[in-house]
């Protein structure tokens, strides 16, 4: 029979808690170099995410800087628009500044494409670090990137993330009564003096959607349509009556812009004019495109598509050999350019007034 002492067994009882306290502490280092790793990635995130937002802020922060430039100057801006060029540069420019790089940025809006007053920028942080291989072929400690890893085939991690903004220009701006000889507009009731006025009318905001419609800014191409008479117009939609051939492909450009009108209601020629002198549509050199058909002031949808007309046929006014266009009570033409969107006599009426539509005349 074999006895054990009681010393030996101490002995082994101590070894065994020795090994255990050995295990216990390369675990907990595991667990640290785990949290540590983990730590890092979650502030690599964190840096993305304030680079993004500084990023998206500073796009959209173009846009009410030049918006806040006209309206200081005394001119009339239905809405703040998206420069590409200027829009990203400076987005990349606070980016860089909260140590990230802008890797996309795509712009759109509730106004059937046409302003972009929403961006949404995706930043990647520019610090990264080495992730860990499987068969351990690496040390743990071997995190920094060093700049060789896409050579190497060395997986990263570096943060990305991603951030919207949106700019709202003012709602209601017209011509400042008393300020009339010396260009001064009013929006929400307060008048513009200078660019800091005209900025606290305009909101810049963070929000969590993007608009409905991607940004496009393609331009109106009618190609070269013949001067002539009045005919028929094999555009699509209702019928508009006879007009002139440039009309007819200014308003087939109108209609494959904005095909909401097809359902809302449009109309060109008819035999009177309405004003002194007959007007344009007996000529067959106008169209009108009605934003709701009910003779009420639009808001809302009906307001962003008028808005957007009126703007965008402003913006192809060579191409689409505009003489002039009315929206809101306001008239702008190329030929007085320079005073944009001028305010018209009260004729009475919404109608009358082009508050349920959009006013397009032609030169020829």
């Amino acid at each position: 029979m074999n006895i054990r002492s009681p010393r030996r067994r101490t002995e082994e009882e101590g070894q065994a808690s020795l090994f255990l306290l050995l295990g216990l502490a390369f675990s907990l280092l595991a667990i640290m170099v785990l949290f540590i790793r983990l730590g890092n990635a979650n502030d690599l995130r964190s840096q993305a995410q304030t680079a993004a937002d500084a990023a998206a802020l500073a796009a959209v922060g173009d846009m009410q800087d030049r918006m806040a430039e006209i309206l200081a100057n005394g001119g009339l801006s239905h809405s703040p628009h998206w420069n590409k060029g200027t829009g990203e540069s400076a987005a990349e420019e606070y980016a860089r500044e909260n140590k990230g790089v802008v890797t996309d940025v795509r712009a759109s809006d509730n106004a059937f494409g046409f302003t972009g007053n929403h961006v949404r920028v995706t930043v990647r942080g520019a610090q990264c670090q080495r992730e860990l291989e499987e068969d351990r072929s690496r040390d743990w400690k071997d995190t920094p990137c060093q700049g060789n890893e896409e050579e190497e085939e060395i997986d990263t991690f570096s943060g990305e993330a991603d951030a919207i903004a949106r700019v709202e220009g003012p709602t209601n701006c017209s011509i400042a009564p008393g300020w009339d000889n010396i260009s001064k507009v009013q929006c929400d009731g307060k008048v513009i003096h200078n660019e800091r006025d005209a900025r606290s009318v305009i909101s810049v905001q963070l929000v969590d959607q993007e608009g409905e419609y991607l940004y496009d800014d393609s331009p109106a191409n009618i190609g070269d349509a013949p001067s002539g008479p009045m005919g028929d117009c094999d555009a699509p939609g209702p019928g508009i009556g006879k007009v002139t051939p440039k009309m007819c492909e200014a308003h087939k450009a109108v209609l494959k812009k904005f095909p909401e009108y097809m359902d809302i209601g449009l109309g060109c020629y008819r035999d009177n004019g309405g004003v002194p002198g007959g007007g344009e549509h007996p000529k067959g050199r106008a169209c009108d495109y009605m934003t709701n058909m009910n003779g009420s002031k639009s808001t809302g949808e009906q307001k962003a598509l008028g808005d957007a007309t009126a703007e965008w046929i402003k913006k192809n006014a060579d191409e689409l050999n505009v003489k002039y266009v009315i929206w809101e009570q306001h008239i702008w033409n190329p030929d007085r350019a320079s005073e944009g969107w001028r305010k018209q006599e009260d004729r009475g009426g919404n109608t009358n007034n082009h508050y349920d539509h959009v006013h397009l005349s032609i030169k020829k």
